[in-house]
């Protein structure tokens, strides 16, 4: 009898459909590319959130923070709205790490040419804990910053900071609440890493708060610059 076609079980982002039947444009099939929200070039100059009113340089958290945050400028790539916020969630809790490949390639293009202009010389994923990592099988952010990677050159450093702490789920904290839950967290994991300008990949930034608390352990080890590239970001408050 003749083979069995086997299709590809690697599925699009959004709407989950079979990437060998319905792939399009970037990796997404037509209808959901349209769907999605870039972040524009009318963004906060610190944290890169995007912003409603054009003579505006900081979104109010920047306006107010900026001069407490570790670290020096922020980019993303799509406003953090339903759409991406069901892909992401199915990135990191129902294994479909293939995601990645697209949302990772689409960053690198956006902003590869940034990160080599600005000398970045290592990317580091925002780590989970252990136990987190044990139960969900990969970091989602460490698959997003390999993607990136591949594309750009700049290397991964994986561990070189490590999460110690088992931090309490954020999305329902304040913002006092989320750097006092982050107080400790982290801390340099591996002393064969020198670098100079740092990237510092996550999936979604929200107040800052995590990658904030990272940058303060990066500037202590000696790092000049941390940049933050996150896949997605809330809107405007």
């Amino acid at each position: 009898s003749s083979p069995k076609r086997i299709i590809s079980l690697s599925l699009l982002p959004l709407c989950d459909r079979p990437v060998a039947l319905f792939g399009g444009k970037e990796g997404f099939c037509p209808s959901c590319f349209q769907k999605l929200s870039f972040v524009g070039r009318n963004r906060c100059f610190k944290c890169g959130r995007g912003l409603r009113d054009k003579e505006r340089e900081y979104c109010p958290d920047c306006q107010r923070f900026r001069t407490q945050y570790s670290f020096d400028r922020g980019m993303a790539l799509l406003e953090y709205d339903e759409a991406v916020r069901s892909a992401i969630y199915r990135l990191k809790y129902e294994g479909r790490r293939e995601y990645a490949d697209v949302f990772g390639t689409l960053m690198a293009k956006r902003f590869g040419g940034a990160a080599l202009r600005c000398g970045a010389d290592g990317i580091i994923p925002v780590p989970l804990h252990k136990d987190r990592m044990r139960m969900r099988g990969y970091n989602q952010a460490e698959v997003l910053a390999n993607v990136f990677s591949k594309q750009t050159g700049i290397p991964v450093y994986k561990d070189y900071v490590k999460r110690v702490t088992a931090t309490a789920p954020m999305k329902n904290l304040s913002p006092a609440k989320r750097q006092k839950n982050l107080e400790n967290a982290f801390k340099i994991g591996r002393n064969d890493v020198k670098s100079n300008i740092t990237i510092v990949m996550d999936d979604i930034y929200t107040t800052g708060a995590t990658v904030n608390a990272i940058g303060r352990v990066l500037k202590a080890e000696g790092v000049k610059r941390v940049y933050v590239l996150s896949m997605a970001i809330g809107a405007e408050i």
